[in-house]
């Protein structure tokens, strides 16, 4: 499919669609469609509950918190996580997300600050082997 042009809008029900179709915006746009060679398509999708869509709140917040946990030790970390759980159980409870979603959202944000951040005033020794030498290396962050 070619030379497509997609127009998205979201209404709370079938009284806010009504006023939409009759509004200025909605004729601007119909008066342009009529210009189109071919008879343009129109769709309308209904969508019964947002519930389910991925927790961008909580993967936010998550990913904070496990920054400053994984930083700066569980002193600021654990502030952080009641912070995100608060976040986490205001949109579930308000419907916009499964609990399933929310603990993957945090189980992923937590991993990904586990991969990632390196606390602070960390010091690693590693072993180090090459084609003529054995050897350990010594690194510290600041």
């Amino acid at each position: 499919m070619e030379n497509n042009i997609c127009f998205m809008e979201e209404w709370q029900g079938g009284s806010d669609l009504d006023a939409h179709l009759r509004s200025d915006n909605f004729g601007v746009i119909a008066g342009a469609m009529d210009l189109f060679i071919a008879e343009p398509q129109v769709r309308f999708q209904t969508i019964a509950s947002t519930a389910g869509v991925e927790p961008g709140h909580i993967a936010f917040a998550a990913s904070g918190a496990s920054f400053l946990s994984e930083r700066y030790g569980w002193s600021y970390g654990v502030p952080a996580w009641l912070l995100t759980g608060y976040v986490a159980n205001n949109r579930v409870q308000n419907g916009h997300h499964h609990w399933r979603d929310v603990i993957a959202a945090g189980a992923v944000s937590y991993g990904v600050g586990k991969l990632f951040v390196t606390p602070e005033n960390a010091a690693h020794l590693a072993p180090v082997v090459g084609p003529q030498f054995v050897g350990m290396r010594w690194q510290r962050s600041w």
